[in-house]
Formats: structure tokens, sequence, C-alpha cells
């Protein structure tokens, strides 16, 4: 198809400057056989500027029919199911969560047993401190009272 296309250009062309040529030789028609020759040339022309026409309609129809057959997205392999879940592993991020929680728990119930053994220590010098007022003389208590915390 292309190749008509082109032959039918160049043939036009061809024509075209046969006509002109014609034209620029005879600037005088008044022969009837000069009018005859031209008026050839001029159908000629014309027949085949419409040849050409055609053709370039014919191309036209056929590129656009082409490339409306043609998928727009093509398909290089089908689609398959893959063997494992590609999602996050879950096991592993339950362990991580039960490894934070086991030492979060764990922390907190270090601290909450120190701030009981803390405030369990100060009732008990608390009341030791009461012991040894009402047991002793105030000077004498309160040289006892330091050892003991010294030795605490």
């Amino acid at each position: 198809m292309e190749n008509q296309f082109e032959s039918a250009r160049e043939e036009l062309e061809e024509a075209d400057r046969a006509l002109a040529s014609f034209e620029d030789r005879n600037l005088d028609t008044r022969s009837s056989r000069l009018q005859l020759e031209g008026q050839r040339l001029q159908r000629e022309v014309s027949f085949k500027a419409q040849l050409y026409t055609e053709l370039q309609a014919q191309l036209t129809q056929a590129q656009i029919e082409l490339q409306q057959s043609e998928p727009v997205i093509t398909t290089i392999e089908a689609p398959s199911p893959p063997l494992r879940p590609s999602g996050p592993n879950r096991r592993l991020i339950v362990l991580f969560y039960l490894l934070i929680g086991g030492a979060a728990g764990t922390t907190l119930i270090l601290v909450l047993e120190s701030v009981g053994k803390a405030s369990e220590d100060k009732l008990k010098q608390q009341k030791l401190t009461e012991i040894v007022d009402s047991v002793l003389p105030a000077p004498l208590s309160r040289r006892v009272l330091n050892r003991v915390s010294d030795k605490s």
C-alpha cells in the first residue's frame, strides 16, 4: 500500500513537471494541436492527483485500522498466584511484641517492688524511731538510730 502511494506521488510530480514544461515552452497556445496536448496533460495531472488523493485516504484508513486492531496493552505472561503469602511475617511480629511486652511487664514489676520496699523501709524506720524514742532517752536514742541507719 505504501509503495503504491509513493509511486502515485512520484507520477503526480512527474505529470506536474511535464505540464509546467509544456506551458513554459508554448506560451502562445492558439494552435489546436497545442491546445489538445495541453488539455491532455491537464487531464493526466488531474487524474494522477485524484489517484494520489484516493491512495492517501486508503493508506490513512489502513493505518487507523491497524492501530485499532493492535491492543494497547499486551499480556507478556499470564498471572499466577504466589506460592507463599507475600505479606509481613506474622510470626516475627508476634514474637517481637511478646518480647516487648515481657520486658515492659518485668520493668513495671521491678519498679513497683522497689517503690513498695522504699515505702516499707520508711514505715519500718518510723516504727523503729518511735520504739527507740519511747524506750531510751533522747540523746541515746539518736546514737542507736544513727548506728542502725549506717549499717543499712
